[in-house]
């Protein structure tokens, strides 16, 4: 194979695919990326059986051909040449030869027949069509509440339902809840899939804040995402995800509405004095024009208030801090609503203007005890 590209095209490609390399693979090609031609360009494939990233981008092909290179070595030699047209090209025994103005490098690879296929997902599977600014708001705005480790495997991702025109993620870890909504331009026929949280990170890393359609197909074990010059691929979870509606009170007694960076600095500054080694929640009084907190350890003792309005009563809640403070900043929005019922009822958090994202957190109370309570 042989072709000539920009440098810092082929670099660009480069930095996309190598997010989906194996880390560590009995298999030698995946510890590559995959280069094969295209008619005008230049398709580089990072795959680690799990995830797979192509990134596609203009080049001038002499001769067709594919040829996997070890990634860090790849990323290494493009990365260190000089800002000119890079030539690229392998012989017959797997020897690729870079040369860009003086410079000339010489590596072997491996024959791209060595390097898996991708996932497949049918061509008759329906297309989301979703604005990948939206999109990737919807990761942000649900995935910190994803469980992590091997205790849960099935909610180690977000479940995504389709529901007519309407789009949900939601993440869970059996004490919180993130929930967030988006309306489609197209009505599609309902459909659930649980992505596994390592795609939507790099998703996360991959996606820009445009209004780029994102395309997304979703078979029964792969799901695959395309924009732009990218595609993503992954394995989906076991749909087998917990039934998180009932979790969610029909009603609420009372209800607060806050300034979100004021609050969230409030609860860090009660933080001081609680760490791993001394945890402790933070208890929280609701009253008619102030949110007052406090928490008490071995360390000492914090207090501060913030400015909200209350309206249904009063109550004393406890909650985790970190809990907490994870979903004030993926709230992304100025003020936010709490709603609560009881000191055992769980805490709901909601865009106090309907005009923001629609998203719903759900977090659990902790229980204080008496040497809780100052």
């Amino acid at each position: 194979m042989k072709f000539t590209c920009d440098k810092n095209l082929f670099n660009s490609a480069i930095n996309d695919a190598i997010k989906a390399v194996a880390q560590k693979s009995s298999l030698a090609a995946l510890d590559g990326i995959l280069i094969s031609t295209d008619t005008n360009s230049i398709k580089l494939t990072g795959f680690d059986l799990n995830i797979g990233i192509e990134s596609i981008f203009e080049a001038d092909v002499i001769e067709n051909g594919s040829i996997v290179v070890k990634a860090n070595m790849l990323s290494e030699i493009i990365k260190c040449l000089p800002n000119d047209t890079v030539c690229f090209e392998s012989d017959d025994r797997n020897t690729v030869t870079v040369t860009c103005g003086p410079t000339k490098i010489d590596v072997l690879g491996i024959h791209g027949d060595e390097f898996p296929q991708l996932f497949y997902v049918e061509d008759s599977t329906q297309v989301i069509e979703i604005k990948q600014a939206a999109f990737k708001s919807m990761i942000r705005q649900t995935l910190y509440a994803a469980a992590t480790g091997e205790a849960k495997p099935n909610l180690v991702g977000s479940k995504f339902e389709v529901r007519a025109n309407k789009l949900r993620a939601v993440s869970l870890d059996g004490i919180r809840i993130a929930l967030r909504e988006e309306t489609l331009e197209n009505e599609l026929q309902d459909n659930n899939f649980v992505v596994p949280a390592k795609t939507l990170n790099e998703l996360l890393k991959l996606l820009d804040d445009n209004d780029e359609m994102l395309y997304i197909k979703a078979g029964e074990k792969h799901v695959m995402f395309e924009v732009g010059n990218l595609v993503v691929v992954s394995r989906l979870l076991s749909n087998d995800f917990f039934e998180y509606t009932r979790a969610f009170p029909a009603s609420h007694t009372i209800e607060a509405i806050v300034d979100t960076k004021a609050f969230s600095e409030s609860i860090e500054r009660v933080s001081i004095v609680i760490n791993e080694k001394l945890k402790a929640p933070i208890c929280c009084n609701f009253d008619e024009e102030i949110i007052k907190m406090y928490s008490k350890t071995a360390t000492g003792y914090s207090y501060d208030e913030v400015i909200a309005s209350v309206e249904g009563g009063k109550v004393e809640i406890g909650f985790n801090n970190r809990f907490m403070l994870e979903a004030l900043r993926a709230a992304e929005c100025e003020k936010i609503k709490i709603q609560l019922s009881s000191p055992l009822a769980p805490i709901i958090i909601k865009p106090a203007d309907e005009k923001d994202n629609n998203f719903t957190f759900l977090i659990l109370p902790v229980k204080l005890k008496a040497n809780d309570q100052y």
